[in-house]
């Protein structure tokens, strides 16, 4: 309970955690050679940490990355990164996000809140008896940067590093998120999770879930023959090693496949994920920005509308952590990195006021700035984000959009919320349940 006892008390006052997180961070990296350029040892509060360091964008931070994956280490963190998280850039070049092992134990502590908050929630579905949890997540070992760390994934990082009790609940070994085919990846997640008792899903994006259910659909007579015989479809099989991984794998359950060829019958051919999986009472993912789009759609597939958000969060860190099922907003994750915000109306401003999370208003929409222990200073993350309410004394935020989501051809500033928002409605509307992916051009 020491995860929850000290974000519960920070709640309190946000401004005091808020401060100790920040210097945690100065002290812990103050040796380094950005840490000694903006003299991190004169920094002993906030506002000393406002006037000495600039705000930074990616390219600001890219040549001490750079130095780093080459060998040159002490350049933004005094720990050596573990991970480099890549993320796409804005000039389509990815962005490698350095993670060190403080970084990740801030971004975990984040994890451990939400994860109580869930289960305290909904206790008598995620404790059922051989109750097992399907986790969708990507690789963390896609390359290794020239020095020899990897890069990829945080999420991958995360799942392998979670605690052997927790591993015992989750329905899918983490070499699933290695298997670079699309429909190899997903016939091989539900070859291995269709007879196991899944309780709950959690997934950032719930497009993945209707994917999910799409290939359900599209494989399920032959699902049902590998379950049944103990096999796998010969083409579905991954080349290599993972192939060889999978096939350790494989059990077979003749009841559970009789059940689902009965359930298909019921139902004129048929098969969705509310007919294997019924124990499934809650599913976590992104409810913000662009995505009641596809939660709209959720309910029919899975027949259930109990969503918990994921939380804000990207490989930079964890932004908010949404502490119940209502609403897409989430309370600062102030306990694990230092945030500042720029109202909207000035993100174009040369003179940009930066706020921290006890200066928040209700209703008033902000772009994000992340320093963490892994070396992000006053990170740019391009991000804007609503303050929907307060927990204690902290702001309740919601993801908005990106901040590059704006069509402004002709003066109208479109933004990727009106957009979805208006398809949302007329979908509905027009009961156009077909419509399971756009573009806009």
């Amino acid at each position: 309970m020491t995860h929850i006892r000290r974000f519960r008390e920070a709640l309190l006052d946000p401004r005091k955690a808020q401060e100790k997180r920040l210097l945690d961070i100065v002290r812990l990296n103050e040796s380094t050679i950005f840490g000694k350029k903006f003299g991190f040892s004169s920094i002993k509060n906030i506002n000393d940490y406002q006037k000495q360091v600039p705000a930074a964008n990616y390219e600001d931070l890219e040549p001490y990355i750079n130095k780093q994956m080459n060998g040159e280490y002490g350049q933004l963190s005094s720990e050596k990164p573990i991970l480099y998280a890549t993320t796409s850039g804005t000039t389509g070049n990815p962005k490698f996000i350095p993670i060190t092992p403080t970084h990740l134990k801030d971004y975990t502590h984040a994890f451990h809140i939400h994860n109580w908050g869930l289960i305290r929630d909904h206790v008598d579905t995620v404790c059922l008896p051989g109750a097992q949890y399907l986790i969708f997540n990507s690789n963390d070992q896609e390359g290794v940067v020239p020095d020899g760390t990897p890069y990829g994934a945080v999420s991958g990082l995360l799942r392998r590093r979670q605690a052997p009790l927790v591993q015992r609940y989750i329905a899918l070994p983490s070499f699933i998120s290695r298997i670079k085919d699309v429909e190899q990846k997903y016939y091989s997640i539900l070859r291995l999770a269709l007879s196991k008792r899944i309780v709950t899903v959690a997934s950032c994006n719930p497009s993945t879930l209707l994917l999910m259910a799409d290939q359900l659909q599209e494989n399920a007579a032959d699902l049902i023959k590998d379950i049944f015989d103990g096999t796998m479809k010969e083409n579905m099989i991954p080349d290599a090693e993972i192939g060889t991984e999978l096939r350790r794998h494989l059990t077979q359950d003749k009841d559970a496949a009789r059940r689902f060829s009965r359930a298909m019958e019921s139902s004129g051919g048929i098969l969705l994920p509310s007919m294997v999986w019924p124990d499934m009472k809650i599913i976590t993912v992104w409810k913000g920005g662009p995505m009641p789009f596809y939660l709209d759609r959720l309910p029919e597939k899975y027949g259930i509308d109990n969503f918990r958000d994921f939380g804000y969060m990207a490989s930079e860190g964890r932004g908010t952590i949404p502490l119940n099922d209502e609403g897409s907003g989430g309370v600062a994750a102030l306990t694990s990195h230092f945030f500042e915000y720029v109202p909207e109306e000035e993100m174009n401003s040369d003179n940009k006021t930066f706020l921290t999370l006890d200066q928040l208003e209700t209703g008033k929409r902000y772009y994000i700035f992340f320093t963490t222990a892994a070396g992000l200073y006053r990170y740019n993350i391009n991000d804007l984000m609503e303050v929907v309410g307060f927990e204690q004394n902290t702001p309740i935020l919601k993801f908005v959009q990106k901040g590059a989501g704006v069509s402004s051809i002709t003066g109208e500033k479109l933004t990727e919320e009106q957009v979805t928002t208006a398809l949302s409605f007329a979908t509905r509307q027009l009961q156009l349940n077909n419509v399971g992916h756009f573009v806009l051009s």
